[in-house]
């Protein structure tokens, strides 16, 4: 007899929290999969550019595509879009672009579905004990306009 005198709130209730946490959840380890993402496309990005700096004669355009395909392999839901590094005289640039997409309809009304990154990192080439050595050619033997 006590079967039949409970009502069918706790169904409903849970018919619609549980679907809540579970979207709130999944939003967030999305969230934390993006920026783990995006500290790797940052710290390698950082280190390609390093390395670019160490080996000043190697050509890097044919190393892009090995770098892109790394970076790939590390990143757990963003796909490399474009990767780029110009280098001058006095600053090596690089260029890391990245997007991630997810398939939740419900997600995407409140959201959106993609989710776009650009890291950008410049890094002088003239390091600063070879400017004091330029400067120090420039005037006397320590780098000062002395007289006499």
């Amino acid at each position: 007899m006590n079967r039949y005198m409970w009502d069918g709130s706790y169904t409903v209730e849970a018919a619609f929290i549980v679907p809540m946490v579970l979207g709130i959840m999944y939003a967030w380890m999305f969230q934390l999969f993006y920026l783990h993402d995006q500290m790797v496309m940052d710290g390698m990005l950082q280190e390609m550019i390093l390395q670019s700096l160490a080996e000043e004669g190697a050509d890097w355009k044919a190393e892009l595509d090995d770098w892109e395909e790394k970076i790939q392999k590390c990143l757990w839901i963003a796909a490399v879009d474009q990767l780029d590094i110009k280098q001058n005289a006095l600053v090596v640039k690089g260029r890391l672009s990245a997007s991630a997409v997810w398939h939740m309809p419900v997600m995407q009304m409140f959201l959106g579905n993609r989710f776009q990154s650009n890291i950008t990192h410049s890094i002088s080439a003239v390091q600063p004990e070879k400017a004091l050595r330029i400067k120090g050619k420039e005037g006397t033997e320590h780098g000062r306009n002395e007289p006499g």
